[in-house]
This record gives structure tokens, C-alpha cells and sequence, in this order.
């Protein structure tokens, strides 16, 4: 992957405009590896060893050695080689107290993720954990939501891991910053970009007037599509405590289950793997919210599911390639089947409606338009419509194990950041035979997050006892084919 200087996209410059002391716009992974073979004696991680190794790995990435410039002119933000780069500042190490149990290692990471990134260096930091009660070590990731989406997650690990347990041979990088580019070059770039700009609208003007009833017929089913991706948008959510003003600390939670017992459920109702999660994050905030059967009947919270829109071959260039589809979960159904069938039906009704094409195009338009109004316009209505309560996002992983060297990859847990007003998100990560959940929660509105995992954990049990035998709900239940592999992959 071959990142040069270049200016961030509408989508990418966003999450630079919503940062903020409360709401900074990092994504987190916590990798945890069973083995030491990283170690340097009995206890210590070989950290000189780990940094040769990560400073090679990312000659491959160069971005990551990049940060943030602003043009003369329209104050855009760029990519520029950082000639300052330390990977000593980027790279860094921690351990957990002694007894180093999971509640320790989850209150580290709290405070981890509540840190936000200095934006005049390269946008990431990754912390190597020792201590843990479970012995082997974990690392966090930090990295702007600027440089990389969930899939692009996914692809930087494939980048800096190996899927052989074998050592290779280990050797330094020389890389070196490329020299800072004048004032009169940056202002020539500004130029030719929106040259560039100015010969697609008269392009497209051009063919309107050429070919008008193709032209006309596009302008409708694009109508359509961003009208479907608008109305779900705009469309005011029910209030709950999951919204209100944020802090600037947090809490976090995670828990795993076996990808056979999603499978599983998955196989007896006809249902995505995606659908299955989405029922057990229902079920679970149905119990977190304390909804009785009487009140809550009709109410449902809404949720963001980003959608990954990359083409199968797509390099990875672009920091973000998401959309996003807008759903409703309905806490007050308390029958975990009928809950999973009203998400599947939802579901599937949003796949096929060109929702996520329209958000597409509307970044699309922003980027033509290179307009930060745009972007500063969809944040305000956002913040004063808040269209959804929380976002949930499922990443597919890798099937087949994962090593530093020589170290065994043994578990990806997600987090995402939290939005303005919105306290709680949900990140999901398949990696091998499981899957797992990262809770994010703002400290002082989510102060019983402990419990929440608890009654997702309760929720998955509920599905698996409503799919065994000899209950007939599950086998009348209807079977529409859908491959487990979710199509959109959220």
C-alpha cells in the first residue's frame, strides 16, 4: 500500500472536525497474545526487538509516519512526512498491578482510550501490556478514525502480523522523511486539485446536456437513494439514559462468545451472523434499560450500523470507505426469536433499499465540493436532531490465527469512539472460532457497564435456549436462505 502526501477526503477530515477534548475520534483494538515468545527474560517483553520489527513493518504503511498540514489557502488538511518520526513516542509500555485480573486491565484501557491523540504528530499510539493474571502480554492500538475504518483495522493487522508462527529473518528500515515541500509547491497542488475539481462539474454538466434522458434517469434513482439515506438520517430517535452530554473519561467492558454458538443460531433461524449480534445487543440493553413488557412495548432504539462499501479488490488507499444504515432494535420485544425476526426483516428491507448507495453519494458530492460547510452542516443537524442513540459496528476478522513474532494472536476486542450525546457504542470483531464484544461508555452516564455485559451475556444464553429442542418456535420459524456471511458486512 502506497500512501503519498496528499489531501484527506470529506469523509476522513470529518472525524477531524468532531474531535473533541469529550469526543476524540480514535479507534482502539485490544490484542491480547498467549505466548511469550517476545520476551526477553522471564518477565520483560523485548521492546527494542518489538520496535525494529514495527519500524520495518511500516515501510509498507507509510501514512503512519505522516502527519497533518493545512494548505495556504483553503487551511485543508494534508499528509506530510513527519521529519521528527520517533517510534519510542508512538510506541509505548505499561503494566497492569499486581494481581493484573481482567477488571485492572479494563480499567488501564479506560483510561487509555479516554487519552486523546496529539494531533501535530502522526495520528496513533500502540501500548504493550505486561502483567496480565493469564500470563502473555496485550497491546492497544490507538489510531485516528482519520486514517482508517473498521476494514482498514482489519487490513493493518494483516499488515503488521504474520499467519505463519515462523520468525523471519528481522532487519531495521532506513526510511527517511521526504524534504518539506515549499509554500509555492503546497499552493500549486491547491491549484491543480481544484482545477481537477472544476473539469469534473463541467464534465458532468456537459453530459447532462448531451445524453439529457440518461442523465435525468440517474438524477432520479440518485434522488431516491439519497432521499431513503436522508430520511433515515433525520429521523429523531426515542430518547433514553444512552444519551446526553459526555465527559471526558470512560469506562470500557468486553466479552466473548464462541462463533460456532452464534453459527449455531444463526443456522436454526435463517439469519446473518450480523442479525444474530444485533438480537443480543437488543436483549442485553432491554434488561440494562429495565424495560417491562407494559411500558416498553413499542419502544425501540435506534442504531448507526456502518456499513464497509470497499470493492473486493480495493487497495486500501482511502482511509474511509464506510456508509451507514440506520435501524431500529426493539427493546420492549421481550421473545428473543420474534426480536431476532423483526431485526432480520429490517435488515434486509435496508439491504436491498438504496440507503447506503445515497450516503455514498453524498460524500462523494462533498468531496467534489471540498466543502467543510457540508461536513460542519451534517455535524450541527446530527447534534441537534441526534437521529440515532448509540452506533453498533460488526468488523470482519480473520478466520486463521495471527502472530507477532512467534507470539499467538488469541483475541481482537473493538471499540469505537464515542459520538456527541451519545454514551454508549458497541463494536464487534469475529477473529478465529470467536466473537467479540468492546463496550465503550462514558464514565459518568454508563456507570454500570459491568452490568450490560452481563445481560448481553444472559441475552446470547436466552437465543441458544430458545433454539433447543424441543422448542417449536425455533423450527417454525422462517428460513429465508440468507447466507450466515453477511453481504453488506457492517
Amino acid at each position: 500500500m502506497s500512501h503519498h502526501s496528499g489531501a484527506l477526503s470529506g469523509m476522513d477530515k470529518g472525524f477531524l472536525i468532531y474531535e473533541s477534548p469529550e469526543t476524540p475520534m480514535h479507534v482502539a483494538a485490544l490484542l491480547k497474545f498467549g505466548s511469550r515468545d517476545l520476551a526477553s527474560g522471564p518477565e520483560a517483553l523485548d521492546l527494542d526487538r518489538l520496535r525494529t520489527f514495527i519500524s520495518k513493518r511500516l515501510d509498507g504503511i507509510p501514512r503512519y509516519r505522516q502527519r497533518i498540514e493545512h494548505r495556504p489557502l483553503s487551511e485543508h488538511p494534508i499528509w506530510v512526512d513527519d521529519d521528527h518520526f520517533d517510534i519510542e513516542y508512538h510506541l509505548r509500555h505499561t503494566a497492569l498491578p499486581h494481581p493484573g485480573d481482567s477488571a485492572s486491565l479494563n480499567r488501564l484501557i479506560a483510561r487509555l482510550i479516554e487519552q486523546p491523540l496529539d494531533l501535530k504528530r502522526p495520528l496513533w499510539e500502540i501500548w504493550t501490556i505486561e502483567g496480565l493474571d493469564e500470563g502473555g502480554f496485550a497491546m492497544l492500538f490507538k489510531i485516528h478514525h482519520c486514517m482508517v475504518d473498521g476494514a482498514g483495522g482489519m487490513h493493518l493487522l494483516f499488515s503488521l502480523l504474520s499467519p505463519s508462527s515462523e520468525v523471519e529473518s528481522e532487519s531495521g528500515s532506513d526510511w527517511a522523511a521526504r524534504p518539506p515541500r515549499s509554500r509555492l509547491a503546497l499552493l500549486n497542488e491547491e491549484f491543480d486539485e481544484r482545477a481537477s475539481r472544476s473539469l469534473k462539474v463541467a464534465n458532468l454538466i456537459g453530459e447532462a446536456i448531451f445524453h439529457p434522458r440518461q442523465t435525468l434517469r440517474r438524477a432520479r434513482a440518485s434522488a431516491r437513494d439519497i432521499g431513503q439515506a436522508v430520511g433515515g438520517a433525520l429521523m429523531p430517535h426515542s430518547g433514553s439514559p444512552l444519551n446526553g452530554p459526555l465527559g471526558r473519561h470512560r469506562r470500557i467492558d468486553r466479552l466473548t462468545f464462541t462463533l460456532e454458538s452464534v453459527k449455531s443460531v444463526g443456522k436454526a433461524t435463517g439469519s446473518t451472523i450480523n442479525d444474530v449480534m444485533l438480537a443480543v445487543v437488543t436483549g442485553g440493553l432491554r434488561k440494562y434499560l429495565k424495560q417491562d413488557e407494559a411500558s416498553s412495548r413499542k419502544l425501540s432504539l435506534r442504531v448507526c450500523l456502518p456499513v464497509n462499501r470497499r470493492p473486493e479488490t480495493d487497495n486500501f488507499e482511502r482511509a474511509n470507505c464506510v456508509s451507514a444504515l440506520f435501524a431500529d432494535l426493539p427493546v420492549g420485544e421481550a421473545d428473543p426469536l420474534s426480536c431476532l425476526s423483526y431485526i432480520q426483516d429490517q435488515t434486509e428491507v435496508l439491504k436491498n433499499s438504496g440507503a447506503a448507495r445515497g450516503t455514498e453519494m453524498l460524500v462523494e458530492f462533498n468531496n467534489l465540493l471540498s466543502a467543510d460547510w457540508l461536513t460542519r452542516l451534517g455535524m450541527q443537524a446530527a447534534s441537534s436532531l441526534e437521529p440515532f442513540n448509540l452506533i453498533v459496528t460488526n468488523i470482519r476478522g480473520p478466520s486463521a490465527p495471527l502472530y507477532l513474532l512467534g507470539s499467538r494472536l488469541s483475541e481482537i476486542v473493538p471499540f469505537v469512539p464515542l459520538m456527541p450525546n451519545q454514551r454508549l457504542g458497541i463494536a464487534i470483531a469475529s477473529y478465529c472460532n470467536q466473537v467479540t464484544l468492546g463496550l465503550s461508555g462514558d464514565w459518568e452516564g454508563v456507570a454500570n457497564l459491568e452490568e450490560l455485559r452481563t445481560y448481553l451475556d444472559d441475552a446470547h444464553d436466552d437465543l441458544q435456549a430458545a433454539i433447543s429442542p424441543p422448542c417449536s418456535a425455533a423450527v417454525s420459524f422462517r428460513q429465508n436462505g440468507i447466507s450466515h456471511e453477511h453481504s453488506a458486512r457492517p
